[in-house]
This record gives C-alpha cells, sequence and structure tokens, in this order.
C-alpha cells in the first residue's frame, strides 16, 4: 500500500485563520513528488487522512463518496458529498445554484437534492460544531494524546 494505486492523487490543505476570525482553508492537488517531500515535514500532532473517493452523476447532480480509510480512529466512515442546481418544482430548495450539501453514509432528509436509491444515507450534515468536531477533516485528523 504504496499509494501507487490505479488512479491516485494527492492533495493539500492548508487552514488559517484571518484576523477577523474566518477560517480560510486552500486545497490543492500536488504530485507525488510533492506529497513525499511535504510528509517528511508534516504536523506530527496531525493523522495522515487517507480516504477512497468514488465520483458518480445521478440526475443531473454530481456526488462523492469519500470513505476514510485512515486514521483507523473514524472507522467504517462514508461521508456523501453532492452538489445539484436549483430545483425548479421547489425554488427555495437549499441546494440552489450548485450549492454543496453533505451526508453522512447509512435514512432521508435530501435537503432538495434527488438522492440515489441505491444509496442509504443516515442524515445531512451541517456546519455546527458537533458535526464539525465528529466529521470535519480538522478533528479527523487530530492525534488524541
Amino acid at each position: 500500500k504504496d499509494g501507487h494505486r490505479l488512479g491516485s492523487a494527492y492533495g493539500q490543505t492548508t487552514v488559517k485563520r484571518t484576523v477577523d476570525g474566518q477560517v480560510v482553508e486552500v486545497k490543492r492537488i500536488i504530485t507525488r513528488r510533492e506529497y513525499v517531500a511535504s510528509h517528511k515535514n508534516r504536523d506530527q500532532s496531525r493523522h495522515v487522512v487517507k480516504q477512497k473517493r468514488i465520483s458518480f452523476l445521478y440526475n443531473m447532480q454530481s456526488f462523492n463518496i469519500h470513505i476514510y480509510e485512515e486514521p483507523s480512529s473514524v472507522g467504517d466512515l462514508c461521508i456523501l458529498h453532492a452538489q445539484a442546481e436549483a430545483s425548479t418544482s421547489n425554488p427555495s430548495s437549499p441546494a440552489k445554484g450548485g450549492d454543496d450539501v453533505d451526508f453522512q453514509a447509512s435514512g432521508t432528509g435530501n435537503a432538495g437534492v434527488d438522492l440515489p436509491p441505491f444509496l442509504d444515507v443516515d442524515r445531512r450534515l451541517t456546519s455546527n460544531k458537533e458535526d464539525e468536531k465528529m466529521y470535519g477533516a480538522f478533528s479527523i485528523s487530530r492525534i488524541d494524546e
């Protein structure tokens, strides 16, 4: 398992807080060479987060399933990321104009997203502190002492 699987990609997320307290996340795709160099100088108080991603389209909506492999503390966590255009039959849908919606995989409560019938979703994730603490990448990467 050296990361050389077919379709492997490496990414780096840098998070900074502005003076007014806003969180700014910068994500970028990096080469394997950059990953190896960065890995040597990584923050030792954080796990490297490894995940498989499955991407597909369903009814003109884009879906990504994030299946977490590491750290082992996240267990069998899967998060469905959906992006959908506004529905003409439901203009008040929270998923208007290409908004992103995240779900914890394994129910209903689709928030304006037409979920494929072959997916089992528990609930929509929100940006509240409880969900951020449980499912946010910052929290997932933290090494508990």
